[in-house]
């Protein structure tokens, strides 16, 4: 979007945000229960047939809960022919209604907002993708709502909002996609293998198109890509196994030449498998895939969020929706039936005990030769930074024995994540340093607290 400000840019803010949904109303409207006067979001006399196939009157029922757990576990269509309408809600009187509010059933909740920066975006490259932000609403779905919020601390700070566009892409890869990784419950900072399994619910014949590419998007690079496995709809298996591959020259493809590991970077991974077209969870033919990765986690809550591609298409990805996507054994410990979707399942945890910011800090190679051979010419003061909620100052110097800074090698603000800063052996000058032992330092400080960590550094001939 066209994003202009006036006066003070920290005085003001334009906030977009996005939800989608199943239907057209994003509200559920509600009335005054007659027997027990809880508020519930169905018209008087509703019927509504259960699991079994069973017509239940959803008044008739005691536990005024138990009914609302059927209403909401109908499908869409069934629920909107029983919900009361905004018509029907009118024509009740004042001390029948209940509370009008939003519908977070057949609705997602509202996005964070976007982050964009103003006069990023002008009317001459409004159409370059490159230029938006990914619209981070689940989807595919029929309808769509954007919402802007103009903020401002003072009369003479203010935004405005010019064009605004979308890119979207139809058909769809596939229905819904529901994705967990597993194990959700790691250590801080250590190397574990993750399972992420992804699970088309339902295909549609002829209009959806299907994809064999995915993207997870990781919190630090990951290790190695151990397996690559694929489930069609008939039974089929298909496997590639990665383990040991070196992952800096890619794309890396197995014998068959039908799986790949195109991308690993310090953000995501990307891999290529035969093509999913065909799945139906409720007709017992659900396709599924796991890809195996090494990866670390480095703060609470960490969300593997992945995306769907179809590799002949140019169009957009499609996002996955957390929830129980299969039984990946002991460290799977889900409740819910398998295609139902809960955020959580996509989240994995660290402990919260300890208030170390910086871990794995070392130089890497500890011993290194600048002379120009190619072997070990340069080192690389390496940490990760965790616990972080945003960017902090941080620094790399490094100090000879007696003391005196040699060199500067990073100072700005970094989030969390991986993080490495280069030395080659020279000072600030450009000069180079004499062989012997130095010391490295890493500073790093947030609001809450500072910490530095010390360590050593060879250099040799």
């Amino acid at each position: 979007w066209e994003e202009e400000h006036f006066g003070a840019e920290r005085l003001s803010r334009l906030l977009i945000s996005s939800r989608s949904g199943w239907d057209d109303t994003p509200l559920e409207f509600t009335r005054l229960h007659s027997g027990s006067g809880e508020e519930v979001p169905w018209r008087e006399g509703a019927v509504a047939n259960t699991a079994t196939g069973d017509a239940v009157d959803l008044d008739a029922i005691d536990d005024v809960e138990e009914a609302l757990d059927l209403f909401n576990a109908l499908p869409i269509d069934e629920r909107n022919q029983v919900a009361l309408t905004q018509d029907e809600y009118d024509d009740l009187r004042s001390s029948d209604k209940g509370d009008v509010r939003d519908d977070l059933v057949a609705w997602s909740r509202w996005s964070p907002p976007y982050k964009l920066s103003a006069g990023a975006v002008n009317a001459a490259n409004i159409g370059d993708d490159e230029l938006g932000v990914p619209i981070l609403s689940p989807g595919p779905r029929r309808y769509f709502q954007l919402k802007a919020e103009f903020d401002s601390q003072d009369l003479e700070a203010a935004r405005a909002m010019g064009a605004l566009a979308f890119t979207v892409s139809n058909p769809p890869l596939t229905e819904r996609i529901i994705s967990e990784v597993v194990p959700r419950q790691v250590e801080l900072g250590e190397p574990v293998s993750f399972t992420y399994a992804v699970l088309p619910t339902k295909m549609r014949q002829g209009v959806d198109l299907g994809f064999d590419v995915f993207e997870i998007a990781t919190p630090v690079r990951s290790e190695e890509v151990e397996t690559i496995e694929v489930v069609h709809a008939d039974g089929q298996v298909q496997t590639a196994d990665f383990t040991g591959v070196d992952l800096t020259n890619l794309p890396v493809q197995d014998d068959s030449g039908l799986f790949a590991v195109e991308s690993v970077t310090e953000r995501h991974l990307r891999v290529r498998f035969p093509a999913i077209t065909e799945s139906d969870l409720a007709a017992g033919r659900a396709a599924l895939v796991k890809i195996r990765f090494k990866c670390r986690v480095l703060r609470f809550g960490t969300t593997f969020t992945g995306t769907a591609w179809n590799s002949t298409t140019d169009d957009l990805g499609q996002r996955v929706i957390g929830g129980n996507a299969a039984d990946l054994g002991a460290a799977d410990d889900d409740l819910i039936p398998i295609g139902a979707a809960d955020p959580n399942d996509l989240a994995v945890r660290v402990p919260l005990a300890g208030g170390r910011l910086m871990i794995n800090v070392a130089a890497q190679p500890r011993i290194f030769s600048p002379n120009g051979d190619g072997i070990n010419d340069e080192t690389r003061i390496h940490c990760d930074l965790v616990r972080l909620v945003d960017a902090a100052p941080l620094t790399v110097r490094v100090f000879n024995l007696a003391g005196h800074r040699v060199r500067t090698l990073f100072a700005g603000e970094q989030g969390g994540g991986s993080f490495s800063a280069q030395w080659d052996g020279a000072n600030a000058a450009g000069q180079q340093m004499p062989p012997g032992i130095y010391l490295f330092r890493v500073d790093l400080a947030t609001d809450a607290k500072q910490e530095a960590v010390v360590g050593i550094v060879e250099m040799v001939y």
